[in-house]
Protein backbone atom coordinates (compact mmCIF):
# COMPACT_ATOMS: atom_id res chain seq x y z
CA UNK A 1 0.00 0.00 0.00
CA UNK A 2 1.05 3.54 -0.90
CA UNK A 3 1.78 6.57 1.49
CA UNK A 4 -0.93 8.13 -0.61
CA UNK A 5 -3.59 5.35 -0.26
CA UNK A 6 -2.77 5.07 3.33
CA UNK A 7 -3.28 8.69 3.99
CA UNK A 8 -6.87 8.77 2.16
CA UNK A 9 -7.64 5.30 4.30
CA UNK A 10 -6.87 7.07 7.43
CA UNK A 11 -8.59 9.95 6.14
CA UNK A 12 -11.82 8.17 5.02
CA UNK A 13 -12.01 6.99 8.87
CA UNK A 14 -12.43 9.81 9.92
CA UNK A 15 -15.47 10.54 7.60
CA UNK A 16 -13.64 12.20 4.74
CA UNK A 17 -14.50 11.89 1.39
CA UNK A 18 -12.27 11.97 -1.97
CA UNK A 19 -13.16 15.37 -2.27
CA UNK A 20 -13.09 16.45 1.40
CA UNK A 21 -9.28 14.89 1.31
CA UNK A 22 -8.27 17.08 -1.82
CA UNK A 23 -9.95 20.16 -0.71
CA UNK A 24 -7.93 19.54 2.41
CA UNK A 25 -4.61 18.87 1.02
CA UNK A 26 -4.86 21.98 -1.32
CA UNK A 27 -5.06 23.84 1.96
CA UNK A 28 -2.20 22.43 3.40
CA UNK A 29 -0.01 22.89 0.02
CA UNK A 30 -1.73 26.92 0.20
CA UNK A 31 -1.96 28.16 3.73
CA UNK A 32 -4.09 31.09 3.71
CA UNK A 33 -5.67 30.37 0.73
CA UNK A 34 -9.15 31.50 -0.04
CA UNK A 35 -12.20 29.04 -1.37
CA UNK A 36 -11.76 30.19 -4.71
CA UNK A 37 -8.40 29.47 -4.86
CA UNK A 38 -8.89 26.01 -3.89
CA UNK A 39 -11.47 26.18 -6.10
CA UNK A 40 -9.30 27.12 -9.08
CA UNK A 41 -6.46 25.09 -7.80
CA UNK A 42 -9.17 21.75 -8.03
CA UNK A 43 -11.57 22.94 -11.13
CA UNK A 44 -8.96 21.86 -14.25
CA UNK A 45 -8.81 17.93 -12.82
CA UNK A 46 -11.98 18.05 -10.92
CA UNK A 47 -14.57 19.22 -13.86
CA UNK A 48 -17.91 18.17 -11.57
CA UNK A 49 -16.70 20.20 -8.66
CA UNK A 50 -18.61 23.24 -8.18
CA UNK A 51 -17.19 26.74 -5.86
CA UNK A 52 -20.06 25.68 -4.00
CA UNK A 53 -19.08 22.27 -3.51
CA UNK A 54 -15.67 23.29 -2.25
CA UNK A 55 -17.41 26.32 0.00
CA UNK A 56 -19.49 23.37 1.95
CA UNK A 57 -16.81 21.06 2.30
CA UNK A 58 -14.18 23.82 3.71
CA UNK A 59 -16.97 24.63 6.44
CA UNK A 60 -17.81 21.23 7.06
CA UNK A 61 -13.34 20.68 7.63
CA UNK A 62 -13.79 23.84 9.57
CA UNK A 63 -16.24 22.04 11.79
CA UNK A 64 -14.23 18.90 12.22
CA UNK A 65 -11.22 20.81 13.14
CA UNK A 66 -9.33 19.77 9.55
CA UNK A 67 -9.01 24.04 8.77
CA UNK A 68 -9.80 27.14 10.68
CA UNK A 69 -11.77 29.66 8.62
CA UNK A 70 -10.47 33.26 9.32
CA UNK A 71 -12.87 36.06 8.64
CA UNK A 72 -11.97 39.07 6.91
CA UNK A 73 -12.68 41.31 4.17
CA UNK A 74 -11.11 38.29 2.11
CA UNK A 75 -11.99 35.29 3.38
CA UNK A 76 -9.13 32.77 4.26
CA UNK A 77 -8.22 29.51 5.42
CA UNK A 78 -5.92 27.81 7.34
CA UNK A 79 -4.95 24.36 7.48
CA UNK A 80 -4.78 22.86 10.81
CA UNK A 81 -3.24 19.77 11.26
CA UNK A 82 -4.90 17.36 13.98
CA UNK A 83 -1.65 14.98 13.71
CA UNK A 84 -1.58 14.37 17.40
CA UNK A 85 -5.50 13.37 17.53
CA UNK A 86 -5.22 10.86 14.53
CA UNK A 87 -2.01 9.92 16.31
CA UNK A 88 -3.80 8.74 19.05
CA UNK A 89 -6.91 7.39 17.72
CA UNK A 90 -4.60 5.31 15.03
CA UNK A 91 -2.00 3.84 17.76
CA UNK A 92 -4.95 2.96 20.09
CA UNK A 93 -5.98 0.67 17.11
CA UNK A 94 -2.67 -0.48 16.71
CA UNK A 95 -1.84 -1.02 20.72
CA UNK A 96 -5.25 -3.21 20.47
CA UNK A 97 -4.51 -5.13 17.78
CA UNK A 98 -0.81 -5.82 19.35
CA UNK A 99 -2.84 -6.98 22.39
CA UNK A 100 -4.87 -9.68 20.25
CA UNK A 101 -2.11 -11.08 19.05
CA UNK A 102 -0.20 -11.11 22.06
CA UNK A 103 -3.19 -13.18 23.64
CA UNK A 104 -3.73 -15.67 20.94
CA UNK A 105 0.38 -16.68 20.91
CA UNK A 106 0.38 -16.79 24.72
CA UNK A 107 -2.75 -19.25 24.12
CA UNK A 108 -0.61 -21.55 22.59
Amino acid sequence: MSLKEFTKEIFTRYGLTEDDINIYLVYLRVPRATISEAYITLSEDHPDLTLEKVEEITKKLDEKGFVKIIPGLVERVIPLEPYFELFTKESEGFRNKRCSISGSIKSF
